[in-house]
C-alpha cells in the first residue's frame, strides 16, 4: 500500500514504450524523471511482468524504458495476487494474445489495478496505449472497461498530471 494521498496509476508496458514516440527524444529523459518522481511518491506502479516484457523486448542498450523500470523497481513494482489474476482471466481471458508464448503483463496490470481499487483509498487508473481489439485478443483498455477500471493513454496521463509543464 502507498502513502500517496491521491490517485494511483498502474502503467502498462505499452505506455512506457510510447514515451519517446509520443513526446520525442528531446523530452524522453525529462518525462522519465517525472515518472520516477511519481513512482517515488507511490502514485505510479507496475507489476513485475511489465519489467519482464521490457527486458524481452529491449532492442538496444541502453533502452530508456527498461533502464527506468529497473531504477524504479524497488518503489514502483507491486505484485498482484495469483487469485486476482485468475479472477481477471475468468472475466477477460482473451486479454492474452494467443500468438505470444511468453508471460504477458496485461492480466497482471489489471489485477494490480483491481487490488489497489479494492483498498478503497485511491482512484485507480490504468495507463495504456493498448486500445485496438483483434479477433482473438481484447485490448487492455477493453478488458479494463469490462472490469470497470478507467484507462487513459500516456498523452492524457502526462497532460492530466502536468508532467511536462
Amino acid at each position: 500500500m502507498s502513502d500517496y494521498p491521491g490517485d494511483i496509476w498502474v502503467i502498462d508496458t505499452s505506455s512506457l514504450l510510447a514515451v519517446r514516440e509520443t513526446f520525442g527524444t528531446s523530452m524522453e529523459s525529462r518525462l522519465l524523471r517525472r515518472l520516477g518522481d511519481l513512482a517515488e511518491a507511490g502514485a505510479l506502479i507496475f507489476p513485475p511482468e511489465v519489467l519482464g516484457e521490457l527486458e524481452r523486448g529491449a532492442l538496444s542498450a541502453p533502452d530508456p524504458p527498461l533502464v527506468w523500470a529497473r531504477a524504479n523497481r524497488a518503489r514502483a513494482e507491486k505484485k498482484a495476487s495469483l487469485e486476482t489474476v485468475k479472477a481477471v482471466l475468468l472475466v477477460a481471458s482473451d486479454v492474452l494474445d494467443p500468438d505470444i508464448p511468453e508471460e504477458q503483463a496485461d492480466p497482471y496490470v489489471l489485477a494490480l489495478a483491481l487490488e489497489q481499487q479494492g483498498l478503497g483509498l485511491y482512484q485507480v487508473t490504468v495507463v495504456t496505449e493498448d486500445r485496438r481489439d483483434k479477433p482473438a485478443k481484447l485490448s487492455l483498455a477493453t478488458a479494463a472497461g469490462i472490469l470497470r477500471l478507467p484507462t487513459v493513454p500516456l498523452h492524457a496521463f502526462v497532460r492530466s498530471k502536468s508532467l511536462l509543464a
